[in-house]
């Protein structure tokens, strides 16, 4: 039996995968839920495991907001891998159920993202779901670790976490308005380039808008008056 606490969660799971059996616990409100209560069923508890320890340094980085998070180009290009493969699943318009938190624009914004989930409960802390409506790159300093932290919730967290697209999660405004140029500066440019152009492929990926309890339509720019 292996044990790991990482966040606010023990991960209890057998050494052996093929007879794996996974509790997780959430210490702060006390409850012991299944494994796919919180998990995808396509991901292992070593995967799981992996995916919280990358939201606990983020989260740790909200403390630090004059510091950046290194990342491996590799590390990058695998949780891009692994989130177009759940975004695949999705449909363009996402069905989601109350209670819910709708976020608006983000914009590289790292502090207010992390208050965010302050104020209203961390998606695996609670029955909350969330829906943000586009717009995680451009202008702020810290889009990356913004985009990363989403991505890597959505991977481990899907049932929690619904990603819209917005006007900058395209590759012809957020060349222009910040994220390619942050790029730039944390890698080389090979890298860079390369990197801005597999964020823009998961970008096409997203859904466009989502509805809640088959009342509220939700989607990052709305309805023309000439639609």
């Amino acid at each position: 039996m292996i044990v790991k606490r990482v966040l606010d969660i023990y991960i209890i799971y057998s050494s052996h995968a093929s007879t794996a059996f996974v509790v997780v616990i959430c210490i702060r409100c006390g409850r012991s839920t299944a494994f796919a209560a919180l998990f995808h069923m396509s991901i292992k508890p070593d995967d799981a495991a992996d995916l919280l320890v990358e939201i606990q340094r983020h989260v740790d980085n909200a403390n630090s907001p004059d510091v950046l998070l290194d990342y491996e180009m590799e590390d990058l290009l695998k949780l891009i891998v692994s989130t177009i493969r759940v975004f695949k699943t999705e449909s363009s318009l996402v069905e989601v159920t109350s209670p819910v938190t709708i976020v608006g624009d983000i914009h590289g914004q790292f502090l207010d993202l992390a208050h965010v989930f302050i104020i209203t409960g961390y998606p695996w802390q609670s029955k909350n779901r969330y829906i943000f409506l586009g717009d995680y790159v451009d202008r702020g300093p810290k889009q990356l670790e913004c985009i990363v932290l989403l991505l890597t919730l959505k991977v481990a967290l899907r049932r929690r976490i619904v990603l819209l697209r917005g006007n900058h999660e395209c590759s012809n405004i957020n060349s222009v308005y910040g994220f390619l140029d942050e790029l730039k500066t944390r890698f080389s440019v090979n890298d860079s380039k390369r990197l801005w152009q597999r964020f823009n492929d998961v970008f096409a990926y997203m859904p466009l808008a989502a509805l809640v309890d088959k009342r509220v339509l939700c989607m990052h720019g709305g309805l023309s008056p000439r639609q």
